[in-house]
C-alpha cells in the first residue's frame, strides 16, 4: 500500500510538473563561445539541507553546465547538512544522494556535516569506545564527489612522507582529502579545500574525538606553493569553509575569521577563493584573490569568471543568479520523494499560532530568544524545580517565527540540532565565568531567562583592557574577552562566588560547544544532568501549544529588557 501511496504521489508530481511545463515553456540554454583560457566557477554554501529548494537549484546548475560546458567547475564550500527535517530524518543521506545527482564537483567539510554523529540511525549521542563520525565515514562511502579539507588532521599529529590522497603540504595526515586535482576546458584545476578552525568549539567533542581542525593559513599556503611548483597547476582554487563577516554597516569587513587568512597570504597566491559559514553574500577583492559567497539555503548561485592574462588572471563576477522556488526536474523530485513523504507527516503538524512575527536576530536581545530560553527554563523546572536561570546560545537560533499558525516545520527550521536539555548545578563563579564566556562577542548574542546583565557595548575584534588569555595559549581572542559589568537573578540579587545555582542549557555547551569547555571540564560530571532524548526542540513544541498565542511584546521590550548593553569608559 505504500509503495501504490508514493507511486501516486510521483505521479502526481511528474503531472503538476508537466503542466508548468506546458504553460511557461522552459527557454533552451544555448553554449556561449568561452576562451580557450578561460574558467568559470559556479558555487553555493552553506546549503544546510534546503531540499525544497532542490529542484530550482537544479535547474540553475543544469542551465549554466549547458551554457559553460566543459569550461565550467562547480564548487560547494560546506554545510551542506542540517536545516531540514529531510536532511536530518536521513542523518544527511537525502542531501548526499541530490548532489551527487547534480553532479557537484567537490565540497569543502563543514561544520555541520559533523553533527549526525554515530551511524546509527535516529541517535546522535556518541557511546564509549564509539566512532563519533561514524555516519559522515558511512556517508563517504556513496559520495560522488570529493569532500575535501586539508586542515582537518588526527590527533595527535601524525607525520607522512609526501603529500598525497591524504596527507597535506605540510606532510600531516589527513582525515578527509586535502586537495582535488581535475581537468576542464584542457587545463589542469587544482582545488584545495579547508575547514573554519573554530569547528572544534562549535561541534560536539564526542564527535572529533581524536581528531583536530588546525589553523588553516599556514596549511592553505603551503598547499597552494606545492600545488603550483609540484602540480604545475593551471588553476588554483581553494574552498574553504569560512567566510567574511561585515561591521554594521553592511559595508565594511571585519578583521575576524576568513579576512586576516587571505590577508596574509602572499599577493595572488589563489587564483579565486570559494568561501560561506558566515551566511552572507559577497562578490569581493582581497589581496589579488577574488573571493565569492552565496550566503545560505540555496537562494541564490555564484558565477565567477576567470581569465589568464599572461602572467596575471583578470576575473569577472556575474550577478548572484537567483534560485526560482519551484522548477521541473523530474529525476530530482523521483530521488526526494520518499523523503519528502517521510517529512511531511511532522511538518504539517500545527503546534501553536504568534500574533506577530518574531524575527530572528542573533546580535540583539529579541523576543525571539527570550522565549526561546523562557521555553527551555519552564521545561527544567517540571523536571528539577529548583532551576533557576537558563542560557542558550545565539547560534542555536536558525530561523524566524512567522506571524499566525505555527507548525512542526517552522519549529525545526528554528531549532534544526539535536540538543538535549541540561541542568547544571554550579558556583557562582563558574555561572559567571560562563557568561563571560558567552557574551564576549565572539559568537552572536546569547539569549537569558531568570537573570539580567550588563555588557560592555564593543565590537567584534576590539582589543581593550577587556582582553585576556584564558586558556594560555599566548593569544587574546575574542571568545576570551570579558565583557560582563553585572549580573544578577530577577530580583536583582547579584550573583555570589561561592553560592550554588542550577542552570539550564542545551548539551551542545556542555559538551563543549561555543568555547564553553573551558568551564564545564572543571564541573565534577555528577553536577550536570543531562536529559538525553528530551529534545530543545520538542521542548519549544510544547511550550508553543501551551502558551499560544505568542506575542512578541511578551517577551521583550526596550523597556524590560534582560541584556543592558553600557559603553566602556
Amino acid at each position: 500500500m505504500k509503495k501504490v501511496v508514493l507511486l501516486l504521489l510521483l505521479f502526481a508530481a511528474l503531472f503538476i510538473s508537466g503542466c508548468r511545463e506546458k504553460e511557461k515553456p522552459q527557454p533552451v540554454q544555448q553554449p556561449v563561445q568561452v576562451a580557450p583560457d578561460e574558467l568559470v566557477v559556479v558555487s553555493t554554501n552553506d546549503f544546510h539541507g534546503a531540499l525544497d529548494r532542490a529542484e530550482g537549484l537544479a535547474s540553475v546548475i543544469r542551465d549554466l553546465r549547458k551554457k559553460y560546458r566543459e569550461h565550467m567547475v562547480y564548487l560547494d564550500a560546506g554545510d551542506q547538512f542540517q536545516g531540514s527535517l529531510e536532511s536530518n530524518i536521513t542523518k544527511g543521506r537525502a542531501v548526499i544522494e541530490f548532489f551527487n545527482l547534480l553532479g557537484l564537483d567537490a565540497a569543502a567539510l563543514g561544520n555541520h556535516e559533523l553533527d549526525y554523529g554515530p551511524d546509527v540511525p535516529g541517535r546522535v549521542t556518541v557511546l564509549p569506545n564509539e566512532d563519533g563520525m561514524g555516519n559522515l565515514t558511512s556517508l563517504l562511502k556513496i559520495l560522488k564527489y570529493p569532500m575535501i579539507s586539508a586542515n582537518f588532521v588526527s590527533d595527535p599529529i601524525q607525520s607522512c612522507a609526501t603529500p598525497g590522497p591524504y596527507c597535506n603540504a605540510l606532510r600531516q595526515q589527513t582525515i578527509l582529502q586535502p586537495r582535488v586535482i581535475f581537468q576542464r576546458g584542457g587545463k589542469k584545476v587544482c582545488v584545495a579545500g579547508a575547514t573554519t578552525a573554530a569547528t572544534g568549539n562549535i561541534t560536539n567533542p564526542d564527535f572529533i574525538r581524536g581528531k583536530r581542525f588546525l589553523d588553516p593559513e599556514p596549511i592553505v599556503a603551503a598547499e597552494a606553493k606545492w600545488l603550483r611548483e609540484t602540480e604545475k597547476c593551471d588553476w588554483l582554487l581553494l574552498n574553504i569553509h569560512e567566510g567574511l563577516r561585515y561591521e554594521p554597516d553592511g559595508k565594511t569587513l571585519k578583521k575576524i575569521a576568513l579576512l586576516p587568512i587571505l590577508e596574509h597570504l602572499p599577493h595572488s597566491t589563489f587564483d579565486a577563493v570559494i568561501g560561506g559559514h558566515s551566511h552572507v553574500q559577497v562578490q569581493t577583492q582581497i589581496n589579488g584573490m577574488p573571493i565569492i559567497q552565496t550566503g545560505t539555503a540555496a537562494k541564490v548561485v555564484g558565477v565567477l569568471h576567470l581569465k589568464r592574462m599572461r602572467d596575471r588572471v583578470s576575473f569577472r563576477f556575474d550577478p548572484f543568479v537567483p534560485v526560482p522556488d519551484t522548477a521541473v526536474a523530474f529525476d530530482v523530485t523521483k530521488l526526494l520523494l520518499p523523503y519528502r513523504q517521510r517529512a511531511l507527516e511532522q511538518k504539517r503538524h500545527i503546534v501553536g499560532s504568534t500574533v506577530a512575527p518574531f524575527p530572528q536576530d542573533k546580535t540583539a536581545e529579541s523576543a525571539l530568544g527570550n522565549l526561546m530560553a523562557d521555553a527551555v527554563l519552564d521545561a527544567a523546572k517540571e523536571r528539577d524545580p529548583d532551576a533557576q536561570f537558563s542560557l542558550m546560545n545565539g547560534g542555536g537560533i536558525r530561523s524566524d517565527l512567522p506571524a499566525g499558525k505555527i507548525s512542526y516545520d517552522n519549529v525545526f527550521k528554528l531549532m534544526p540540532f539535536n540538543n538535549s536539555l541540561v541542568v547544571v548545578n554550579l558556583a557562582g563563579s563558574e555561572l559567571r565565568l560562563l557568561l563571560e564566556v558567552a557574551f564576549s562577542g565572539a559568537l552572536g548574542m546569547p539569549s537569558v531567562s531568570g537573570l539580567r546583565v550588563k555588557v560592555l557595548n564593543v565590537q567584534a575584534g576590539e582589543q581593550g583592557p577587556w582582553s585576556r588569555d584564558l586558556n594560555g595559549d599566548g593569544m587574546k581572542e575574542d571568545w576570551e574577552r570579558n565583557l560582563l559589568v553585572d549580573a544578577r537573578d530577577e530580583k536583582g540579587r547579584i550573583i555570589e562566588d561561592i553560592k550554588r545555582y542550577k542552570l539550564t542549557t542545551n548539551s551542545f555547551l556542555v559538551e563543549g560547544g561555543d568555547y564553553q569547555d573551558l568551564i564545564y571540564e572543571k564541573i565534577l560530571p555528577t553536577s550536570i544532568r543531562i536529559y538525553e532524548g528530551t529534545l530543545i526542540r520538542d521542548i519549544l513544541a510544547q511550550y508553543f501549544s501551551a502558551h499560544s498565542p505568542l506575542n512578541p511584546a511578551k517577551y521583550y521590550t526596550p523597556a524590560k529588557a534582560r541584556i543592558k548593553l553600557v559603553s566602556p569608559k
